[in-house]
């Protein structure tokens, strides 16, 4: 298995639309959780993979994903809406490789008046230097890829809130398989 440690970034992946159909179905299925594995105090929902809109919205995600990150990955299985609200927070970790080579923030809705709550990345967990990417260069409805392995996590939210979409991709290795039976 390869580990990816490099970031990716593809704008305008959900339209207004897609992102105001996420909220709808977000808001009327939300789940509270004081604590949801690196997650405390946030609201949560998985995608609907019955619902045919999300699962298109699930392809662009993951287009845009093999075009920034050069590889092609599975379907998704694993896709959450996560809210971060005032007091919200995700420890620092890494992705279980089992469930992730590759893992996607989609930005559905940033608030005017947050404050806090910024995304950051090293390398490892022993790492001095740290990258804070969200908010930052992410507007509505774009994505930031980046490698499974990499260490990351959200400081606390001071005020406002932010809407995501989560998505968890493996890679496909079935053309190298195939590739390698040939030669």
């Amino acid at each position: 298995m390869k580990y990816y440690n490099n970031f990716g970034l593809a704008t305008d992946v959900l339209s207004q639309s897609a992102r105001t159909y996420l909220i709808d179905y977000f808001e009327e299925n939300k789940k509270y959780y004081e604590k949801n594995y690196n997650l405390f105090k946030t609201w949560a929902q998985q995608i609907d993979y019955e619902d045919p809109m999300q699962v298109e919205m699930l392809s662009r995600v993951q287009k845009a994903a093999e075009t920034a990150m050069r590889i092609k990955l599975l379907p998704v299985k694993n896709a959450n809406i996560v809210e971060y609200v005032e007091g919200s927070y995700a420890n620092g970790h890494v992705d279980d490789p089992a469930y992730s080579s590759v893992s996607v923030i989609t930005m559905i809705n940033l608030s005017q008046d947050l404050i806090g709550g910024e995304a950051y990345f090293a390398k490892n967990k022993e790492s001095l230097e740290y990258h804070k990417m969200i908010p930052g260069p992410l507007e509505n409805g774009d994505s930031l890829m980046y490698g499974g392995s990499m260490y990351h996590g959200v400081e606390k939210i001071l005020s406002g809130k932010r809407l995501v979409l989560i998505t968890w991709f493996m890679e496909d290795h079935s053309d190298r398989e195939v590739n390698e039976k040939t030669n």
